[in-house]
């Protein structure tokens, strides 16, 4: 929402991966079309604040001069963007290395009409009754969120390669990793994009207490080939089996984040389920699964358009006989 509402946690990364697919699998090998929305960012948290401060009130200042919520001090601006929007097709092969060691590996072909990639950074200093600073900008899009360039069509086509490894360590112990966008070369041809530093010498506030910024921008506007990669995605699963349940430690690791997590579920029923819990963002999960049909999810607020941390995932398999 635009980071409109109640005042924002502090924070230096988001992220989201959606993806829907349909495929079908024979024997060893697998096929299946997909579409996919990628967004992530990083940022200091002076970014995130002054953001929020340009979208919002403070409906309890009722001093003379609203601006006196921004703190007087020097704000480092740091934004870094990768966003892609796709469409695509995977084929899938799984194998033995040994009797208890399985791998699977997969290659996505990736066709695209959306990214984001690209940088912002700089710095901004208050004083008692506005701001000055300078930012520099250089980012390639389909959509200008900061300039508001027409939007033109772009396209970009790549690939993408994901892993799986399961080991049946001992009878009572396996270990199951899962590797996503392993490795991602996308090239775009042609895509709009824009260099620019602005100085923001002209600062005003309106009734409402929101910023007024008249920036001298100087930069250039144009086209350019790119490449994008996307963030890697792994998922560490060390799983202990009793006789009717099961309990794992996990490690999500997204980029260079870090999600450490506890699971503890049923085994070997015609239903199972499990609960989990993510250490870091205190997030609850909750699954079940059947031989047809799985579903999770998992949030740290019982509200979810409030979480912090949210996940979805629904399965079907349908098997022809």
């Amino acid at each position: 929402n635009d980071l409109k509402g109640s005042k924002i946690k502090d924070g230096d990364f988001a992220f989201t991966h959606n993806q829907f697919e349909i495929g079908h699998r024979w024997g060893a090998f697998e096929v299946a079309l997909f579409w996919r929305y990628d967004y992530f960012l990083t940022f200091s948290p002076d970014t995130a604040w002054l953001f929020y401060l340009d979208n919002n009130v403070d409906s309890n200042n009722t001093n003379s001069n609203p601006q006196t919520n921004l703190e007087l001090k020097n704000y480092d601006v740091r934004l870094n963007a990768n966003h892609i929007e796709s469409q695509g097709a995977a084929i899938g092969y799984s194998f033995y290395l040994l009797p208890e060691l399985a791998v699977k590996t997969r290659l996505n072909y990736f066709n695209s009409s959306d990214m984001t990639k690209g940088s912002l950074s700089g710095n901004i200093t208050t004083s008692a009754d506005d701001y000055t600073g300078t930012l520099n900008l250089d980012y390639a899009y389909k959509h200008d969120s900061l300039l508001n360039r027409e939007e033109e069509s772009i396209s970009g086509q790549g690939v993408g390669l994901d892993i799986d490894i399961f080991w049946q360590v001992t009878d009572k112990m396996s270990l199951y990793v899962q590797g996503r966008d392993v490795f991602s070369y996308i090239e775009w041809s042609d895509v709009t994009y824009t260099e620019a530093t602005a100085i923001t010498n002209r600062v005003s506030y309106d009734e409402n207490g929101l910023i007024n910024v008249i920036p001298n921008i100087s930069g250039i506007e144009g086209y350019r080939n790119q490449i994008q990669r996307l963030p890697n995605r792994y998922l560490f699963d060390l799983n202990y089996h009793l006789e009717n349940w099961q309990l794992a430690v996990q490690l999500y690791r997204y980029e260079n984040l870090n999600f450490p997590r506890l699971k503890f579920g049923s085994r070997e029923k015609v239903i199972n389920w499990h609960v989990g819990y993510d250490l870091k963002t205190n997030a609850v999960e909750f699954g079940v699964e059947h031989s047809n049909v799985s579903f999770k999810i998992k949030s740290e607020q019982l509200d979810f358009s409030e979480a912090h941390d949210f996940a979805l995932s629904l399965s079907v398999n349908y098997l022809i006989e």
